[in-house]
């Protein structure tokens, strides 16, 4: 898209919600992978969402290691996508790698003590992440003592969301 002058727009934000993808014309990777190489030519997109996409175990690892490689990336989410635990060891390789990514959201996933005894490790190394959304998630027993040790043990961190989690 262009400006009345001829330059081109820059955006500073992507959020793809619900994205319909037509696998006669190309595969769910594919098109991601077109996707996250167009961001990564693009230097003012700083921040990218994918919102409701349900990515399988694949696509989220895909995903991840395209971010983790991105150094113009500083917020990604990966919201209401309900993959409970199954895409937790990409997040966490993906805390494990980024040195840019200061927000990351992770709401509304329906993640376990599992999931999150997963993140735990992930988040105790990155020293990156400034605001972490877990909201909508289940933090009970061993999740809430988890995700408490890995904050410990990062000092960074300076917002934790827990909106509407069921925590016990």
């Amino acid at each position: 898209k262009l400006k009345p002058d001829g330059e081109p727009v820059k955006f500073k934000k992507c959020c793809l919600s619900k994205i319909i993808f037509i696998g006669k014309m190309f595969g769910r990777i594919k098109f991601l992978e077109k996707l996250t190489n167009a961001l990564g030519e693009d230097e003012s997109i700083k921040s990218i969402h994918f919102k409701a996409v349900n990515p399988n175990v694949e696509e989220c690892e895909f995903l991840c290691q395209t971010i983790s490689k991105n150094e113009n990336i500083t917020c990604f989410g990966l919201s209401s996508n309900k993959f409970k635990n199954k895409n937790c060891e990409a997040i966490s390789n993906l805390l494990k790698q980024t040195k840019t990514i200061k927000h990351l959201n992770l709401e509304d996933n329906e993640i376990t003590a599992e999931g999150f005894g997963i993140l735990s490790t992930g988040l105790a190394e990155n020293k990156t992440v400034k605001k972490l959304y877990l909201g909508c998630n289940i933090l009970t027993g061993q999740a809430s003592r988890s995700i408490t040790q890995s904050l410990i043990l990062k000092n960074n961190l300076k917002e934790l969301h827990l909106n509407h989690c069921r925590i016990d």
